[in-house]
């Protein structure tokens, strides 16, 4: 194995470790819920992916993956702005590859739910327990919104922005 393989295949490892560290510290707490998501995240925003752009870091050792998400709304923190931009650890390109277990995944025109973490804009594992805080809304006919993640967690999304309503005025002493 060269160098570079080696590298890659110890960041794989590394990145392998962080999440199911992430994952492995919060199971003392039993699931994940939707106020684990809340009360972590800085921003919960909907909106539509715009782009998935993966490509290499200066000196190739990492992949990284650039989303550009229009946002609908902010339910939590409000960043004003027209654009919002993950960089996620991972990705393809052409041939190369850089899978990280538990990271959360995006295709361009989905619409999305995210939980950002406090620290989203500095680091590549922005959302709050990884593919956990990740929704992809759907709609049938007929029927309610729902936010579904990758996990298999199910909520109405009208809930979901009722309960993250709850947690923010508890947070700020009741005020709306």
């Amino acid at each position: 194995m060269n160098g570079i393989a080696r590298f890659r295949a110890s960041i794989l490892g590394v990145a392998v470790a962080l999440s199911v560290t992430a994952t492995i510290a919060h199971q003392g707490h039993g699931p994940v819920t939707l106020n684990d998501l809340a009360r972590n995240a800085l921003v919960i925003v909907e909106a539509r992916v715009e782009s998935v752009t993966s490509a290499w870091n200066d000196d190739r050792t990492q992949i990284h993956t650039t989303v550009k998400l229009a946002p609908d709304a902010f339910y939590k923190g409000d960043e004003g702005s027209a654009s919002v931009e993950l960089v996620l650890l991972g990705g393809a390109v052409e041939d190369d590859g850089l899978a990280i277990i538990g990271q959360a995944e995006f295709r361009r025109g989905e619409r999305v739910v995210v939980f950002l973490r406090p620290d989203w804009k500095g680091t590549d594992r922005p959302i709050v327990l990884m593919e956990h805080g990740k929704f992809t809304v759907e709609s049938k006919p007929g029927g309610p919104e729902m936010l579904v993640n990758a996990t298999g967690a199910r909520y109405v999304k009208s809930e979901v922005i009722a309960t993250v309503r709850d947690i923010n005025a508890a947070a700020i002493g009741g005020r709306p």
